[in-house]
């Protein structure tokens, strides 16, 4: 039975865990560095990756989520992509230098962003669209005041802000984002 919208669970990839402790378990941080996660069309899924503590180096490049997918978690939390390089012990470690490029997000399903980021840097975000956006769609590109040196090219969100920026513009720099 596919899940739909505001009943997604499921990951497509979860990249990482919480700690800092190298090893194999569950919660070790990722050290797949120079992962690509493409072409890939995504519909019933909560999030096509979520990357978590030493997630870098990753491309993340045309792929489609459609009008199925969406998320259960809180209102503000809900994106297609989700970066969050804070460990569970408080220390920032952050995700490092990653790629969202070309990939569509159908806003009818249930989502705050496309993009959201915390605890993350040198991330590049260009060319992503979103389109056929509902009233709970904020903007493609959410950047917590966390991040640093972020990067938004061009995205397109269909009537709503490319960029919702919690950083107040100190580490973001927008070129040609529309709404």
């Amino acid at each position: 039975l596919l899940k739909s919208l505001a009943q997604c669970d499921d990951d497509f990839a979860v990249l990482g865990g919480t700690t800092t402790t190298l090893g194999s378990g569950d919660d070790a941080p990722f050290q797949g560095y120079g992962t690509i996660i493409s072409d890939n069309f995504f519909n019933g899924i909560r999030r096509g990756a979520f990357c978590r503590v030493y997630a870098n180096a990753n491309r993340f490049e045309r792929n489609t989520f459609w009008t199925h997918c969406g998320s259960n978690l809180s209102v503000g939390a809900r994106a297609a992509f989700e970066v969050s390089g804070q460990a569970s012990g408080g220390g920032s470690d952050y995700a490092v230098s990653n790629t969202f490029a070309n990939n569509l997000v159908e806003i009818s399903s249930a989502y705050d962003y496309a993009i959201r980021l915390s605890y993350a840097t040198n991330t590049l975000c260009l060319h992503n669209d979103c389109y056929d956006t509902v009233s709970q769609f904020v903007a493609t590109v959410r950047i917590e005041s966390s991040c640093s040196a972020i990067y938004v090219f061009a995205s397109m969100a269909d009537g709503k802000p490319a960029v919702s920026d919690a950083t107040n513009g100190t580490t973001t720099v927008i070129i040609s984002a529309e709404s």
